[in-house]
């Protein structure tokens, strides 16, 4: 059973965090029913996707660079910051024991991309894996109510740090055909799972 305080908020945490488990998933599709979840020694966090249709993910390449015999790269870069929303925007967050439900997530985070290349494809349907580490860090704010446009304020602030973590892309295409212009078959992106190690 949840437990819900109203004494005084958790106090920002001053060293960086690892996600040492869970998995951050991003869908260009609905229905969506794979939870986000952040796991640390610190806290637990389970959120509720979001679908951006013109997120990073969901147009990481078009029909020409997916091709066969092209190339396509992950979301991130060195220069590049998410907003942390367009993973999952709202869920319910667990830390020393107390479980604060429907919270809203804000902060930035960073991801090393990486660069694929497509090989042949002898059908014309069907998913397509791809498979490569990744790297983040970045910074988490949990609060009870949805203002990040002028920052949460100390009453309502559930947590406030800067994480880190690594673990495993999986990337999941769909194998298509173009059958009205140039019979050509191409993929497009169906999701994206990080799965974080420790």
């Amino acid at each position: 059973m949840a437990i819900f305080l109203a004494a005084a908020p958790i106090c920002a945490q001053s060293d960086a965090v690892q996600i040492t488990g869970g998995k951050m998933f991003v869908s260009r599709a609905l229905p969506q029913t794979e939870p986000t979840e952040l796991i640390s020694a610190n806290f637990t966090s389970v959120g509720k996707i979001i679908r951006v249709p013109e997120s990073h993910w969901a147009i990481v390449c078009s029909y020409i660079e997916c091709q066969p015999g092209g190339t396509f790269t992950s979301p991130g870069g060195a220069y590049r910051t998410f907003d942390l929303r367009e993973i999952y925007s709202r869920g319910n967050f667990t830390i020393n024991g107390t479980t604060y439900e429907n919270v809203f997530y804000s902060g930035s985070f960073r991801l090393d991309d990486h660069t694929f290349s497509i090989p042949q494809i002898a059908r014309k349907k069907g998913l397509m894996f791809f498979q490569a580490p990744f790297k983040l860090d970045g910074h988490l704010l949990v609060c009870k109510i949805d203002t990040f446009a002028s920052g949460c304020p100390a009453d309502k602030l559930v947590y406030e740090g800067d994480i880190y973590g690594h673990g495993t892309m999986r990337i999941t295409m769909r194998i298509k055909f173009s059958a009205v212009s140039d019979l050509r078959t191409f993929i497009q992106p169906e999701n994206f799972v990080y799965q974080f190690e420790p």
